[in-house]
């Protein structure tokens, strides 16, 4: 019965937001305090819906599944895994455990078994709070549902073995760890529900953008024999010629960065504009950054949103991702008014 239950998310929304209002004083330490917070939220997350449902908004599903990981126990343990399990479609369940491939691996009950030590989801279980930011949305097409995302400040308690400096804080007070999430939902086109299809680190998704940011792309730019870069442009450069997308993206780099061919940064543009018109996401990243900063061509915001939201609609779950932070980051700094 628990597991079919259906509490309109407005309820639960109202009662965490009464909670949040009445005990801001956690954040002092108060142990009093804490603990009328965390009845509050316990008693709140019980009236969370454990299922999918037409009904449920973008923001319901999300404070479904975040706040019912933080009080994963209300009422019984591991409520807040099995609501994940109703909640998150195959890939993103394969993302959050690492298994599933194989269809014995998709049960309920392997799925809670794995994800109670899934990095993924543990910040969430017993977090001391949740920031939720903006919802984000990108709308349908005729192929696909409308996507939904939204970033979380997540405040998890470290203990002294697993504090991710290595500090032993032991008698200095409870260790804590501040991470912030993106959380990605999809609209069923079949159904008309929502669905999480990712739940990434943004610590993840950062490092990417730093790596687009500074233009370093040495991982791209191995070829098959290394140590022959003469070799490697020869081989993408007959994938090009046979209509090889990818080989114009990479054999754009070895000309931007003159590895086994003489530098030409307007070769290697012209390469990386057709790996982007062919729909090669890494390559319409990597203009992006440089439409937004102006790099070896003119500044243009607006052809630098295109490009991310091409990958923000279509690309592999860490791309999305990434094109997604840039296109909340330009938002935020005025650059762009698109939704």
């Amino acid at each position: 019965a628990r597991r079919t239950a259906t509490s309109p998310p407005s309820r639960a929304r109202q009662a965490f937001a009464a909670a949040d209002d009445d005990c801001v004083a956690l954040d002092s330490g108060s142990g009093d305090e804490g603990s009328v917070w965390t009845s509050a939220g316990e008693m709140a997350a019980q009236m969370l819906p454990m299922l999918p449902s037409v009904e449920l908004s973008a923001e319901g599903v999300i404070t479904a599944v975040v706040r019912g990981l933080q009080f994963n126990d209300a009422p019984v343990p591991d409520t807040g895994l099995e609501r994940c399990f109703a909640f998150m479609d195959l890939a993103c369940k394969k993302l959050v455990t690492g298994h599933g491939n194989v269809p014995k691996e998709r049960t309920l009950e392997k799925f809670v078994a794995y994800a109670r030590a899934s990095p993924k989801v543990q910040p969430f279980v017993g977090a001391l709070s949740v920031q939720f930011g903006e919802l984000q949305r990108i709308a349908g097409t005729p192929t696909r549902g409308e996507i939904a995302s939204m970033a979380l400040r997540v405040r998890s308690p470290v203990s002294p073995l697993t504090h991710a400096s290595g500090f032993v804080r032991g008698a200095l007070g409870r260790g804590e760890i501040e991470q912030t999430f993106m959380i990605r939902l999809q609209k069923q086109r079949a159904t008309g529900e929502y669905l999480v299809t990712d739940l990434v680190n943004v610590a993840t998704v950062a490092s990417v953008s730093r790596q687009l940011n500074s233009e370093v792309a040495t991982a791209e730019l191995s070829p098959e024999e290394p140590g022959d870069d003469a070799e490697a442009v020869r081989l993408y450069r007959l994938a090009a010629e046979e209509g090889d997308a990818s080989a114009h993206w990479k054999l754009g780099l070895m000309y931007e960065y003159g590895r086994g061919v003489a530098q030409s940064s307007t070769e290697a543009l012209r390469r990386i504009k057709i790996a982007a018109d062919q729909g090669v996401d890494d390559a319409r990243m990597y203009l992006g950054v440089r439409y937004e900063n102006g790099r070896g061509v003119a500044q243009n915001n607006t052809e630098a949103a295109r490009l991310y939201r091409l990958v923000a609609e279509q690309g592999d779950a860490e791309l999305v991702m990434a094109a997604q932070w840039k296109l909340g980051v330009m938002r935020r700094k005025g650059l762009f008014d698109g939704e």
